[in-house]
């Protein structure tokens, strides 16, 4: 279930028959439907770019939307994978209780398309993979740890949970011209307030407040 190294808990969720039947093609359809462009030009609080980066176009498709487009998704996302983080970690956690953040679906989209170098701000964080993608083709997830890199193939219904407030990580660019399906999934400690920087929202969902 746990990586080598210990920084993420991997679970099939096609083995564990948490997914229905056509999940997938639900999913991708409501990306291709619903998602809206956003601009991640490296300044956000939990932004780790270089200096010299001119940024990411990344297309989205916030929890508010999935709760209405897909809502066993949402299900999902609040009891069966709840369950499994408090399970497998030693913390109690909780479903995000703003629904624009709490679950997305990040949709990258053509040669060049990646995710920001980022750090988290929720103290355990979800990702169900939705499309295939391997080193050659670019769209791999990687890990800066102190003592190297792990990288994450994707392979649809891989969910893994992981803390990466401390973490760098990234979305490596997609060397062809294909899309990169995930949705990352925000969890947060039992019986304490949501901390998230004011600034994030914002960021993401071009939403200030």
């Amino acid at each position: 279930m746990f990586d080598e190294t210990g920084t993420y808990a991997k679970f099939d969720l096609n083995e564990l028959q948490l997914l229905p039947v056509g999940w997938r093609e639900e999913i991708e359809k409501v990306a291709l439907q619903q998602s809206y462009l956003v601009h991640l030009d490296g300044n956000s609080t939990t932004s780790r770019e270089p200096a010299n980066s001119k940024g990411t176009d990344i297309n989205i498709v916030d929890g508010i939307k999935i709760y209405s487009s897909l809502p066993w998704l949402f299900r999902l996302y609040a009891n069966e994978l709840l369950t499994l983080a408090n399970k497998h970690f030693p913390n109690k956690y909780k479903i995000d209780t703003e629904l624009i953040s709490s679950i997305n679906i990040n949709y990258l989209k053509g040669r060049g398309s990646r995710y920001e170098r980022h750090v988290d701000s929720n103290p355990l964080t979800g990702i169900l993979f939705v499309t295939s993608h391997h080193e050659p083709e670019g769209g791999e997830l990687i890990f800066e740890l102190s003592r190297g890199v792990i990288k994450i193939s994707p392979e649809p219904g891989i969910f893994i949970l992981f803390d990466a407030r401390e973490l760098p990580h990234t979305v490596t660019p997609l060397k062809k011209s294909a899309y990169r399906i995930s949705i990352p999934m925000n969890f947060f400690l039992e019986g304490e307030k949501r901390l998230r920087p004011s600034d994030l929202d914002g960021y993401i969902y071009n939403n200030p407040k």
